[in-house]
Order: C-alpha cells, then structure tokens, then sequence
C-alpha cells in the first residue's frame, strides 16, 4: 500500500474532512463548531448572541469562527495521526 494510499484511508476513517469543516462553518457560523468542538461551539453562540445589538459584532464572531474551525480540523487530525503513529496503524514512511 503506496503511501498516498496511507494518507487517504487515514483521513477516509479517522480524520475530520477540511472541506465539510469549512462549509459547515461558513453555512452555519457558531452551530457549524459543533462538527469539531461542542464547548467552543456554545462558547461562539454565546458570543454571536450577545454581540448581535453592535452590528458588526455578529459578522466578526462568524468569520472567528471559520478561522477556529480551519484549526480544529487541522489539530483534530494531527492528533489522530499521531496516535496512530504510536499504534502503530500510520507511519509517514509508508513502512
């Protein structure tokens, strides 16, 4: 199994899809975190609610959001790839 092979079924049964991460956010702002974290996605509620007398706030709580969600997906399969490392399932070599 060729490495790229690896990397795929890896991210097919384990990780968290980027490109659903992304559209989730951008769709559905604060509700869309709960695809990666439940507690930051109530903590962007609870902020987009309170910020939505200001105006703008709601828009800058929704763009956070998408920023937070790139980087828990990000973390979420870094950390999933590197506990299979130590299992013993996923090496970088392909090996």
């Amino acid at each position: 199994m060729t490495n790229n092979q690896l990397e795929k079924d890896f991210l097919k049964y384990n990780g968290k899809s980027m490109p659903a991460g992304i559209f989730l956010a951008l769709l559905f702002g604060p509700v869309g975190l709960f695809y990666t974290s439940t507690v930051l996605a109530i903590v962007m509620i609870v902020a987009f609610v309170s910020t939505i007398p200001t105006g703008f706030g709601p828009v800058a709580v929704w763009a956070i959001c998408l920023l937070m969600q790139i980087g828990n997906v990000s973390e979420h399969n870094k950390k999933t790839r590197i506990n299979m490392e130590m299992k013993g399932f996923y090496s970088k070599t392909g090996l």
